[in-house]
């Protein structure tokens, strides 16, 4: 499917204040699923690109103070900001 950017700009208008309200919601959960973990028990899922994979943006997505547990694969065992 073709799609221009102007209408991909203009889709990404029409649902961000829904993207903002899911996004906000990640922090209530007591339990979160992320990455590739295939768990599909969420009542939603939130996408976000990022030139990163590592901890970092978990971390700049649910701040320094998430008190919940997260579900995760694990993968980079070497990353700088640890979960």
């Amino acid at each position: 499917m073709k799609i221009s950017r102007g209408l991909l700009a203009k889709v990404s208008q029409a649902i961000a204040s829904l993207y903002e309200d899911l996004f906000s919601q990640l922090k209530a959960p007591r339990i979160l699923n992320i990455d590739e973990t295939g768990h599909c028990e969420s009542d939603f899922t939130v996408f976000k690109i990022d030139p990163s994979r590592g901890s970092v943006v978990l971390h700049d997505v649910l701040g320094e103070e998430f008190e919940g547990i997260i579900g995760c694969d694990n993968f980079n065992r070497n990353d700088e900001r640890r979960i």
